[in-house]
């Protein structure tokens, strides 16, 4: 059985996610690409539901029970957040950490938060968020962070997990026009930030490309058309994984392809006829076809946990010992 798949990929549900957030604090945000994945359904109708101050229900998903609780903890009056068992078994202590820190009130139980809030009112000299379970805890503040009344100041603590996915909220949010200032586990957020662009795409989604090119396994061929020259996602980095394992990955511009590699900095040489001229464009054409034999790979999944089901099922499918490792929150 082969499998071919040609046109471009569906659009990225975590920066989507992201753009929602930011889109419910300026209205007039245009917004190209949309989907209708569980999350950005229970995102959408979350979004509507805290504006009628109606239950929200978040399903099995941490990222949008984690961003729309900070989201409703801006405004003022009671909120109710209901979610599968499976969600309320997730990591809950940071949030409500947060929360309270914020001058929240909450209550568990029965698989729903209640949260109480007149607005953000933080108690101490600084917001201090931990990272070791989770780096979405970071990710909702950061989100949720526009037109503040006081400069706000986060202090990140505990052994990071996930730093590329709070890299890329802040790459989208400085994109956006927010001013954060800081790096590593201190930042500072001026009060007043307002939004800057007027319209935003939503890149293709790098997770789900990466599982359109693993079915090419036994025969077939991927071919996406809107790949981007650079990326702010962490699973960007998914064409070189199958490249080490064996499957053959070729970039294209203006119509030719090339077999290249990825530069430091993530961005991609793209050849045109002339051999000695290097061209750059903002999006090229990428092509993944089935190579003859899986490679065992030993490889960090730190940055790129997501990646992990799909590569993991591959690697069952090399001849020899596979490795992934660095990402302990997957138990989560």
């Amino acid at each position: 059985m082969s499998f071919h798949f040609v046109g471009q990929g569906p659009c990225s549900k975590s920066l989507l996610l992201r753009a929602l957030i930011a889109k419910s604090y300026f209205p007039d945000l245009k917004i190209s690409g949309d989907s209708n994945c569980d999350d950005v359904l229970a995102i959408k109708s979350g979004l509507k539901n805290i504006n009628s101050n109606s239950p929200v229900h978040c399903g099995n998903s941490g990222a949008v029970f984690r961003f729309l609780a900070l989201r409703a903890s801006r405004l003022k009056g009671e909120y109710v957040f209901f979610g599968t068992p499976r969600l309320f078994k997730r990591p809950i202590q940071e949030l409500q950490s947060i929360l309270h820190q914020l001058s929240c009130k909450t209550q568990v139980k029965n698989n729903k938060l209640i949260l109480q809030t007149t607005g953000w009112q933080l108690s101490g000299d600084a917001l201090h968020v931990l990272v070791n379970r989770s780096s979405q805890f970071a990710t909702a503040i950061f989100l949720n962070s526009w037109n503040l009344k006081k400069d706000l100041y986060i202090s990140l603590e505990g052994p990071f997990v996930s730093k590329a996915y709070l890299n890329m909220t802040i790459s989208f949010l400085r994109h956006m026009g927010m001013q954060i200032l800081g790096q590593g586990r201190e930042y500072y957020i001026p009060k007043g930030q307002t939004i800057k662009q007027k319209y935003y795409e939503v890149e293709p989604d790098m997770s789900c490309l990466f599982a359109l090119s693993a079915m090419t396994l036994k025969e077939g061929s991927a071919v996406f058309s809107d790949w981007p020259l650079k990326s702010v996602q962490p699973d960007f980095i998914f064409p070189d994984i199958l490249r080490q394992i064996g499957f053959k990955v070729l970039f294209s511009s203006a119509g030719k392809l090339s077999q290249t590699g990825l530069e430091k900095g993530g961005a991609f040489k793209v050849f045109t006829s002339n051999k000695s001229k290097v061209e750059y464009s903002n999006k090229i054409k990428l092509k993944v076809m089935a190579g003859q034999t899986l490679k065992p790979l030993k490889y960090s999944l730190k940055n790129t946990p997501d990646l992990f089901p799909v590569l993991s099922a591959l690697l069952a499918l090399a001849k020899g010992e596979s490795t992934l490792y660095g990402a302990p929150h997957l138990a989560f």
